[in-house]
């Protein structure tokens, strides 16, 4: 009746009497009857919209009649209800999706008030999907110089598949999506181009920018020797094809580091200080490297010395006239090529004697400066064993002696009297001169216990004796 709404319209109505016509029956007539819509007890829905329509999706909205739950069915345009896809939805917003880019479909809706309880279908409403043929958006990024295998299609966002790339630089560093890097001068920005060719819908391009970076290194391990005194020692001079930029690291934790200066006068000297040194690499791995160092302690060689020596002495050793804790290990050098010298021994027998010769003790620094020290030193003729002049009237006793000696010239043939007093191999220790050539004392009380030279010399001569002392 949907089609009279509103019309006037004529109906009859009729009965079939019984099989007597008898004239108890009554014919009924009527007219003028108007037919009106009744409205369902569940409304219908209305107000059929569609946004933010994608390639591959669309919103759908409506106004609903009343009821919170709704039935849908979608298809393309023109599909009849019953042959399109339903759906029974709580929202009267949803978004469907799967379907095709640049295509075009209708939509019903009905609510649904309760079991068998339904309004009429609204609809259709129409709406189209977007032609999206996305080769994605323009991005930009970094990689190392050392990497080989730079997948650009991970740079790509939101883009289509099938594509094609393009070097734009014509690097010749690009194998179909991969781009070597290390093929590349680094430190320059270089562009590739991803392209959807055209098919429903127009191509498209996306842009990738790369900034190639310099592989960053910390360079190779190295060793090196510094010296203790030397508070400003530079850590990047033992560095080895290293970047700059990076941070070095106390690794024994010596508290003499600020930066990458190290003072080697905060420490013990010795062998073994580590220090690395490390580069961040951002698009590039991060790189260390490690410096040891070894403190060299400076040099001593002493304090310059001068003696005398008795020429029948066999050998002396130079050290023994040098300071005690001394650095070992320098090297002796003859001033005055006496060729007595050896080593660090010296013969004095081996050349003239009332002649004084020059030696120098020479420590040779690694990372220090040298030192050296100077030896003077006088042989002198003691006359024994080679030209002895007796002195008549000489004497020195006791022979053994303690604490005192008595030196005296009997016939007081003698102007004056010069004692010195060496050791066996001809180190002179003391010197005595009297004027008086009677009767003279020689403090002996320092000395210790054991065999000397005693020399009593006059404008006469020399005389020597050996004393010995307890």
């Amino acid at each position: 009746l949907t089609a009279y709404h509103q019309q006037i319209v004529q109906f009859a109505f009729w009965a079939t009497e019984g099989v007597v016509d008898n004239p108890e029956d009554n014919d009924v007539f009527m007219d003028n009857f108007q037919v009106r819509n009744i409205p369902p007890s569940c409304p219908a829905p209305s107000g059929l919209f569609t946004f933010a329509n994608t390639d591959s999706s669309a919103n759908l909205s409506w106004t609903s009649g009343g009821a919170a739950n709704w039935n849908i069915e979608y298809g393309p345009i023109g599909f009849s209800l019953g042959t399109g896809t339903p759906l029974q939805v709580t929202n009267d917003t949803i978004v469907i999706g799967g379907l095709g880019p640049a295509s075009c479909y209708e939509f019903y809706v009905q609510d649904s008030c309760g079991i068998g309880d339904v309004s009429t279908w609204t609809g259709p409403q129409g709406f189209c999907t977007l032609c999206y043929n996305s080769a994605g958006l323009d991005s930009i990024g970094a990689v190392c110089a050392s990497n080989t295998m730079v997948d650009l299609s991970s740079y790509l966002r939101m883009a289509g598949i099938g594509g094609n790339w393009w070097d734009e630089d014509t690097t010749g560093a690009l194998n179909g999506a991969v781009f070597d890097a290390s093929q590349v001068a680094a430190g320059n920005t270089y562009h590739f181009s991803y392209i959807l060719p055209t098919g429903i819908c127009l191509a498209d391009t996306a842009r990738i920018t790369l900034q190639v970076d310099p592989a960053f290194t910390a360079g190779l391990d190295s060793t090196g020797t510094v010296c203790a005194s030397n508070m400003t020692v530079n850590l990047n001079t033992f560095l080895r094809m290293a970047v700059a930029g990076g941070n070095w690291l106390d690794d024994d934790a010596t508290g003499a580091i600020t930066g990458s200066i190290f003072d080697a006068s905060q420490v013990n000297g010795g062998t073994g200080y580590n220090f690395t040194y490390f580069v961040t690499g951002g698009s590039c791995p991060n790189d260390s490297a490690t410096v040891t160092l070894n403190v060299e302690a400076l040099p001593n060689a002493g304090a310059d010395a001068s003696d005398t020596i008795c020429d029948t002495a066999v050998t002396v050793d130079l050290f023994a006239y040098l300071d005690t804790g001394i650095t070992m290990g320098g090297t002796w050098l003859d001033l005055n090529n006496s060729g007595g010298l050896s080593g660090s021994i010296f013969d004095p027998g081996a050349v003239a004697n009332n002649t004084s010769y020059t030696f120098r003790y020479l420590l040779n620094g690694l990372s220090c400066p040298d030192d050296s020290a100077t030896l003077n030193l006088y042989v002198e003729n003691c006359s024994i064993g080679l030209s002895e002049y007796e002195l008549s009237g000489i004497e020195l006793y006791p022979n053994p002696a303690r604490n005192i000696l008595y030196v005296e010239d009997k016939h007081k043939n003698s102007q004056r009297l010069d004692v010195d007093i060496f050791t066996m191999n001809g180190r002179l220790l003391c010197s005595y001169d009297f004027t008086n050539t009677g009767k003279q004392e020689v403090d002996i009380s320092g000395m210790a216990a054991g065999l000397y030279l005693v020399q009593v010399s006059s404008e006469k001569g020399t005389k020597v004796f050996k004393v010995l002392m307890q």
